[in-house]
């Protein structure tokens, strides 16, 4: 149960870290993780030292992997709402023409 809590805080700092224009907060722990190693690194034994290396390496991309799939999630959410509110009202503020026409979303669930 607290792995599940775990993952919704972090998916909720993701998510509103992401929200935000231009924020930095979202690599913060990995700049927080090659800080530790880079001071850790004179005290440990060269061995260790790579070793550390790896698992700040492995966790780092584990991270951005994590922020770029919310990120694409959060994308795709937003252009669907933006094709759902164009079906519903943007068209019809266009020439009447254009009122037959469709999202792209709307045109791709149609065809499968």
């Amino acid at each position: 149960m607290a792995r599940g809590r775990t993952y919704l805080r972090f998916r909720r700092f993701v998510d509103r870290e992401l929200a935000k224009p231009r924020t930095a907060a979202a690599p913060l722990p990995v700049c927080l993780l090659v800080l530790a190693m880079a001071f850790l690194r004179p005290h440990l034994a060269p061995p260790a030292a790579l070793a550390g290396w790896i698992i700040v390496a492995a966790a780092s991309l584990a991270w951005v992997t994590f922020v770029a799939w919310r990120g694409w999630r959060l994308f795709r959410a937003g252009a669907l709402r933006g094709d759902r509110a164009f079906d519903q009202r943007g068209k019809f503020e266009l020439p009447p023409e254009y009122w037959t026409s469709e999202s792209a979303s709307r045109a791709r669930r149609r065809k499968r």
